[in-house]
């Protein structure tokens, strides 16, 4: 008695003390009886092993009956032992994550048997799986390397109700958004979509799609676990090696390897085999291809000769009327200058990934799990608008994803009590931690900002006449025989001018190409260009650089040539779970229990490196008012210098300090030696400058981030780039540390907890469970989503000091205490109007939804709530009231923020399954699941710039801190029929609603300024019926298809679907459309044939084609809608302002149906030596596969006037220049460059590829 209560207390305390994500675990059960009549058999030893490893023991009650649990999920090898019977040993017999697989077992006496004798059986899954109270499909390691595919997401794509519009898409779980997808990889979480892992290194892929068990939230697609393969008693391992590199142009190469094996064994028993006491399994795998996703089309490149001649001579003369005038060459290039190629150019990529585990297991209801994986993967960002002309400057992109996680499982058999009230009792403990690290950045510039947009030093000479200017009786002249002492010597004087008289460059070894546009148009005499009065400006406007000048576009086709793109990028996400499961069978009720624990700390850094340049330029003389030459007075200093061989005083002009210099330009002067009378000297910082002398450490915080907005967006680093999550920063901070203006990184926390209770009554399997979670997103957020101020309300003021435009102001009956009020302008105690949430009230307290109405009531143009120093009588924002930004009309206070709610979800759900005999069962399931928002961190920057900045309009687009989970109620039912012993029939339908999904919206009639943001406004419905055929291995073919029909419907495809409404000031529309993935038709079939050992045709006495197959995988569907429009758009320039109609509905048209055919064809070999198979090596694996078979066009996009994925109608429009009559040479180039860019446009489905491998197994 006293172990029953210690065992609970242990179990409770387990589950509710600590909590994480849960290991995925399934369990095993069965009866076991004699042979000959049925009858059941107590005490039957039931040990379960994987690889070699035992990993669950049970022992069979006096009805015969035994469970064994947990289990992760495998291929198992189940031994029943007795004495008095022979022992029997059942091979490959698959367990799936939460699911019960049952296994039966028939023993024959020992009479007459050889005890040490073992009946090897084999396991056929069986067509109707009693417990089918999950919905979807799980696909194992020996179906996995079939499968002619190596992706994560489009194994998951082969389950039926899982959508992706071609290999490596995101996929999109019956009707949903793809963010509602979560990925679990050994119990652990996964960050930045699905991982990347060797297909030899996964035991097992279970795609949930309905049914979904209570210990699993935060999602509302579908759940995705991985199993990886566990370690092994015995040593084993493989090689594998594959390449496209033969067979098409792509260079797609693969490497990896896998082994597992025992490090320490236990000490065996007398006549048993010793047991695993530490062991491991290790992956790793490595990949390089020169395009991973190439255009199905290609492209168009520039051929080799005419890129160097452009090198060459970036500019040309072209006779425009009666004169030359100097164009960038790219302007003039024609369709006889490019050439085709299928790979896109600089887009190689490398990837490396490892994934280990190390099971230790004292004794054999003990183990301790430790593992973890590492992806980096390394890839040169194509650019479609730049890859004609700049692909040399592709960026590179480094994702690391990495995660490390360490599990603590026991159990407590019953040891043969039959009388047991708790059996198979177990708890599991695991923490975990992963890291999602990203960088973009130039390859050879990375944080050095400085060399991003530099080419050389660029002079600005002047014209230094002989002579001065002078004042005589209040006018300006000028004397030419003007002299001076200086340093006792008279010398004559000469008068920098400020007139340019010529750029001298310099160029440096950074960004040569773009350099070569300024040397030109420098050097080269033939050019006509003002080159006596050039200045930088001039030079930047007929097409030259300077530093940090950006490529003009090409005919606004294409993007110009030389110079990195203009982002830096630092992204890193940690996770942080901690978490406890426990199960036990209590009777006929097997009970799961958790809790779990999540923190994240999300640290972002996005800045726009060209722009260091600029900002610069724009705060070194900012503070100077510099007069003309003919102004009175003059300001300056007399400088010695050496003029025609004479001594000589240079007058060097300064201007005024107005007194607004600048923290930069104070640092900078001091460095140059700019002191004295120098500190308001014209700074030519083209000519001073460069990146060994100058970074980005030179600006303070205000200057880099508010003023120029060279650092664009930082949260848990630093404005300089560097990491500072190791320590909160409060969100004031960033208001009164003007140097530094510190950030903090988002920090959400996730908790659950949930209980479960499968059971069974008579043949009816329940599952009935409970989950609650409770997100918090630890952020200040706005108390009203319309005013960056505190805002009194209505019962807060005294009417009596207020008036309306008819009289003395009172509150209408219809206004309530808490509803705000608007007045006339800042200064105003007129009433204008009120407000209850979304809902306008007028001065008379009528119901109106025209904000022009409160607007016209006013005096100021504007909607102009009542905050609290007007209320108090006073109209000056004072500190007292913590106005962190007080120029009238963009008021922000503190006091206008509050913290998060955080929001607490019970998730109830219930699943069942129904055999109503031997052949056919019903199953069905209502679950309620919710996940955290998207789109909600937000920076305290983000309202500063809000309310708008001083030195500039400020920004109108943030997140929303205040989102709340996204919601959705899914249902189903369905009947499985067994059609023959090895094949079935299943018919399923399914209805969810999903709700509070995130979209844009626009916040009109906020104070200070309108914006826009996210909202919990979408909804929509998901309805459809599945058919499946499944096939058992019959003979050579094993074979399964699945049909769906779906009706997906929303109001919103993604959380971003509604910008353009949004940013057309229109209201917040809510009709639900067909979704962007509403595949309504959607078929799929796999099929395996293949020829064990021992079969197949004869030819000349050998069976050539034993341990032969083929596997093909189809796939397709009906089109997914689009929106057509009425007229021809330029769908592929850049920068050009124009604005499409809409034909028809939204999402009113259909792409055309794709269908996507792959195979893979392999061959097994037994290495042998001589007559003797070699002691190690076992299999030697050849195949052939390739993706998308018959090289298929499908469809992914179309021009949205024609309904073409290849020509949107414009060259052949009327808004085409060339059809209008003007043809000359740059409206011929922009056409042929036009058409280049429709060519490589991707709109159609991967290309075929085909790939050779081999896999050595030992």
């Amino acid at each position: 008695m006293a172990n029953r209560v210690l065992l609970c207390l242990v179990f409770f305390l387990c589950c509710f003390g600590v909590g994480t994500t849960y290991a995925q675990t399934g369990k095993l059960s069965g009866k076991v009886t004699e042979k000959a009549n049925k009858s059941p058999i107590p005490g039957v030893n039931v040990v379960v092993k994987l690889n070699g490893a035992v990993k669950g023991f049970s022992t069979t009650d006096e009805k015969g009956f035994y469970s064994v649990a947990p289990l992760v999920p495998g291929n198992y090898t189940v031994e029943f032992i007795n004495m008095a019977f022979a022992t029997v040993k059942i091979a490959n017999v698959p367990v799936e994550v939460d699911k019960t697989r049952f296994l039966n077992a028939d023993l024959a006496p020992a009479d007459g048997v050889d005890l040490e004798s073992v009946q090897v059986q084999g396991f056929k899954i069986p067509v109707i799986d009693p417990d089918n109270t999950t919905t979807g499909g799980t696909l194992t390691n020996e179906a996995i390397m079939k499968i002619p595919t190596r992706e994560v997401g489009t194994l998951v794509a082969t389950q039926p109700g899982v959508f992706a519009s071609d290999d490596r898409a995101a996929v999109n779980v019956k009707g949903t958004r793809s963010s509602g997808v979560v990925y679990f990889v050994n119990g652990v979480k996964q960050l930045g979509g699905a991982p990347n892992l060797p297909t030899s290194a996964i035991a097992q892929l279970t795609v949930v799609t309905g049914g979904v068990p209570a210990q699993y939230g935060d999602a509302v697609g579908g759940i995705i676990n991985i199993t990886t393969t566990s370690p092994s008693s015995s040593f084993s391992g493989g090689i594998e090696a594959e390449s496209s590199a033969p067979l098409d142009q792509y260079d797609n190469n693969l490497l990896n390897f896998n082994l597992a094996g025992p490090i320490l064994k236990r000490k065996a028993a007398e006549g048993q085999q010793a047991g695993s006491l530490l062991g491991f399994f290790l992956s790793g795998q490595y990949q390089n291809s020169k395009d991973d996703t190439p255009l199905y089309n290609g492209l168009y490149q520039v051929k080799a000769d005419k890129m160097a001649e452009i090198k060459a001579n970036p500019f040309t003369n072209v006779l425009a009327g009666s004169q030359l005038q100097a164009l960038p060459s790219v302007r003039l290039l024609r369709l006889s200058d490019l050439e085709k190629t299928k790979v896109r150019p600089n887009a190689a990529s490398q990837r490396f990934s490892f994934n280990s585990t190390m099971d230790f297991q004292p004794i054999d209801n003990i183990l301790f799990s430790i593992g973890g994986s590492y992806d980096r993967y390394r890839q040169n960002l194509y650019s479609e608008n730049g890859g004609l002309l700049n692909s040399e400057n592709n960026q590179r992109r480094f994702t690391t994803n990495w995660n490390t996680f360490a599990r603590f499982t026991q159990n407590f058999p019953s040891n043969g009590d039959n009388n047991a009230l708790i059996k198979n009792a177990y708890y599991q403990v695991q923490g975990d931690f992963t890291r999602f690290d990203r960088v973009i950045q130039h390859e050879d510039y990375k944080n050095n900002f400085a060399k991003y947009g530099y080419i050389g030093s660029l002079s600005q000479s002047y014209l230094t006449p002989r002579g001065a200017f002078t004042a005589v009786d209040g006018t300006l002249g000028f004397d030419p025989t003007a002299t001076t002492v200086l340093n006792g010597v008279q010398v004559p004087v000469y008068t920098q001018t400020q007139i340019p008289n010529g750029l001298t460059f310099t160029p440096s070894g950074y960004n040569q190409t773009t350099a070569g546009y300024t040397s030109q148009l420098l050097n080269d005499n033939s050019l006509n260009l003002p080159l006596p009065n050039l200045n930088s400006d001039l030079l930047v406007a007929n097409g030259g650089f300077r530093n940090g000048s950006g490529a003009q576009t090409v005919q606004n086709v294409y993007g110009g040539q030389g110079g990195p793109a203009n982002v830096y990028l630092l992204q890193i996400n940690d996770q942080y779970r901690l978490s406890a499961l426990g199960a036990a069978d209590i009777g006929k009720h097997t009970v799961k229990l958790g809790f779990e624990f999540e923190q994240r700390i999300e640290s972002f850094y996005q800045a726009s490196p060209n722009q260091i340049w600029s900002a610069a330029r724009g705060l070194i003389n900012r503070h100077i008012d510099t007069p003309k030459p003919d102004s009175i007075p003059l300001s300056g200093y007399y400088l010695p210098q050496t003029i025609n061989g004479n001594s000589a005083a240079l007058f060097v002009q300064t201007g005024r300090n107005t007194g607004q210099e600048s923290d930069f330009s104070k640092l900078i002067r001091k460095r140059l030696g700019f002191d004295g009378n120098r500190t308001t000297e014209i700074v030519n910082i083209d000519g001073v400058l460069n990146p060994d002398n100058f970074s980005l450490s030179d600006f303070t915080a205000e200057e880099a981030v508010i003023q120029s907005r060279l650092v664009s967006f930082y949260q848990g680093y630093s404005y300089l780039g560097k990491r500072t999550t190791n320590k909160r920063v409060a969100f004031s901070d960033f208001f009164t540390d003007l140097q530094n203006r510190p950030q903090d990184a988002y920090r959400p926390t996730y908790a659950a907890a949930f209980l479960e209770d499968k059971f069974v009554i008579e043949d009816l399997i329940i599952r009935a469970g409970v989950r609650v979670d409770r997100f918090d997103a630890n952020q200040r957020v706005l108390k009203d989503k319309y005013a960056l101020v505190d805002l009194t309300r209505a019962g807060d003021i005294d009417f009596s000091r207020f008036t309306t435009a008819d009289g003395p102001a009172q509150r209408p009956s219809t206004i309530g205490p808490d509803f705000n009020v608007y007045v006339s302008d800042v200064n105003s105690t007129i009433i204008t109007g009120y407000r209850n949430g979304d809902v306008l009230y007028t001065a008379d307290g009528l119901v109106t939804q025209d904000l022009n109405q409160i607007k016209a009531a006013g005096s100021s143009g504007k909607v102009v709530p009542l905050f609290n120093q007007q209320a108090q009588g006073s109209t000056t924002p004072g500190p007292g009231l913590e106005y962190v930004a007080n120029e009238p009309g963009r008021e922000l206070s503190l006091r206008a923020f509050r913290d998060y709610k955080p929001q607490i979800n019970v998730m109830p759900r219930v699943s069942f399954s129904f055999p109503i005999s031997e052949d056919a069962l019903f199953f069905a399931h209502y679950d309620i699941l919710t996940q955290r928002p998207e789109n909600n961190p937000v920076l305290p920057q983000d309202y500063y710039l809000l309310a708008g900045s001083v030195f500039g309009s400020g920004d109108n687009t943030i997140n929303n801190p205040d989102l709340k989970p996204q919601r959705k109620i899914d249902m189903q039912l369905g009947f499985q029929q067994r059609l023959t012993q090895a094949s079935g029939l299943t018919l399923s339908a399914f209805y969810s609603e999903m709700r509070d999904l995130i979209q844009y919206r626009p916040v009109f009639g906020a104070y200070p300024n309108d914006y826009i943001t996210f909202a919990n406004l979408d909804f929509g419905t998901v309805k459809g019926l599945t058919l499946e055929y499944d096939l058992r291995r019959t003979k050579n073919i094993a074979f399964n298809a699945s049909y769906t029909l779906q009706f997906a419907k929303g109001t919103g495809s993604n959380s971003t679907s509604g910008f353009n409404l949004a940013s057309q000031g229109q209201p917040n529309l809510r009709v639900p459309i067909p979704l962007d993935y509403d595949q309504r038709n959607q078929f799929k079939g796999s099929l395996d044939f293949r020829f064990a050992d021992g079969e197949g045709p004869v030819a000349f006495g050998q069976k050539f084609l034993q341990n032969a197959g083929v596997n093909i995988l189809m796939q397709g569907g009906s089109g997914t809608p689009y929106t057509r429009q009425s007229a021809p758009t330029q769908s592929v320039s850049i920068g050009v302002q124009q604005r499409s109609t809409v034909a028809g509905g939204l999402n009113g048209s259909r792409l055309p149906g794709n269908a996507r055919v792959s195979l893979r064809v392999d061959k097994d070999f037994a290495l042998k030596m001589g007559d003797k198979r070699l002691p190690v090596v076992k299999t030697l694996n050849l195949y052939f596969r390739v993706q998308n078979l018959f090289n298929s066009a499908n469809v992914l996009n179309v021009f949205r006037y024609t309904g073409s994925a290849e020509d949107d109608g414009y060259l052949t429009s009327n808004l085409n220049p060339v059809q209008q009559g003007l043809v000359t040479p740059l409206t011929l180039s922009q056409n042929d460059l036009y058409q280049a860019k429709l060519f490589g446009t991707n709109n159609s489905s991967i290309p075929r590829r085909m790939f050779i491998g081999a896999v050595l197994t030992f």
